[in-house]
């Protein structure tokens, strides 16, 4: 919940600067916003502004205007996402292998007798 009114309020200091007519207020000032973040955020406003920062950097670079770090993220979130679902259908696999044939997955080898 805190998480969600922290980041509701930087998104909200982000919407007020872009939705502005004066030209004092279009122009965002990291500063200010690390002031007012810090209330929230104590110790940590710091690596967040800074992280922060590099993602609307990114952004700016951007066509799409998605930073390319959340795009990468997405796209490994994506893989793993791949690699958990592979495995798991290996191993719907072979408990349907088993329970096709689940005498033969346990017997053994008939036993050999030596004569006296």
């Amino acid at each position: 919940m805190e998480d969600e009114v922290v980041s509701k309020y930087a998104f909200s200091q982000l919407e007020e600067c872009a939705n502005s007519s004066s030209h004092d207020l279009r122009t965002l000032c990291p500063k200010k916003m690390t002031i007012n973040m810090t209330g929230f955020m104590e110790n940590q406003t710091t690596t967040f502004m800074t992280e922060l920062w590099e993602l609307l950097l990114s952004a700016q670079k951007e066509p799409s205007g998605i930073p390319q770090q959340l795009i990468r993220e997405k796209l490994d979130e994506k893989q793993r996402k791949m690699v958990e679902i592979e495995k798991a259908q290996e191993k719907l696999q072979k408990i349907r292998d088993f329970n096709q044939d689940p005498v033969s997955k346990f017997s053994a080898p008939p036993l050999q007798y030596e004569r006296l």
